[in-house]
């Protein structure tokens, strides 16, 4: 039991620190973007949630793929790929929802106490604090997409099955 826990804190502290660096890529390029021209750091907000809704369907693919399984098996053995694949894996895109409902919750508090926060970071977060609406729309997005490539699949299925009986 005490084993599990290190291991859940190990990915726990993975993943606040991942959230962290995304936190300041975001930070650092849109104040420096922003010094241009405001239409730039929401180009660039935007370009880096698609970026993050596009690296976490990918490594979901690749975790889901039966050659990774393979490959721990025989590097890790059965039960530790099985705990390692277990652990506590959030998905990143998980992490960039809690980073802004962060924001989201920050900017209100900034809005009831602008004193408390001020310069480059309130301005930040302020500018940023709808940024999950945009991230929930590109992720239902995608969603939606995936949704109707399986339905085509399907459907085209059927018409194959239905090809087949027709020539027989």
């Amino acid at each position: 039991m005490r084993n599990r826990i290190k291991q859940i804190n190990k990915y726990l502290i993975y993943d606040i620190f991942g959230a962290v660096v995304y936190g300041l890529i975001l930070y650092f390029g849109f104040t420096w973007l922003a010094g241009f021209s405001l239409l730039y750091a929401y180009l660039w907000n935007y370009a880096l949630i698609i970026l993050a809704v596009s690296l976490d369907i990918g490594v979901s693919k690749i975790m889901q793929s039966d050659e990774l399984v393979m490959l721990l098996k025989k590097k890790h053995g059965a039960e530790k790929t099985g705990l390692m694949l277990s652990g506590g894996f959030i998905s990143f895109k998980t992490l960039i929802y809690f980073f802004y409902l962060f924001i989201l919750t920050a900017s209100q508090i900034i809005d009831f106490n602008p004193e408390l926060i001020g310069g480059n970071l309130a301005g930040f977060v302020l500018s940023n604090n709808y940024s999950i609406l945009f991230l929930l729309a590109v992720d239902t997005l995608v969603g939606q997409f995936a949704k109707d490539r399986g339905k085509t699949k399907k459907i085209l299925e059927k018409l194959k099955e239905s090809a087949n009986e027709n020539q027989d």
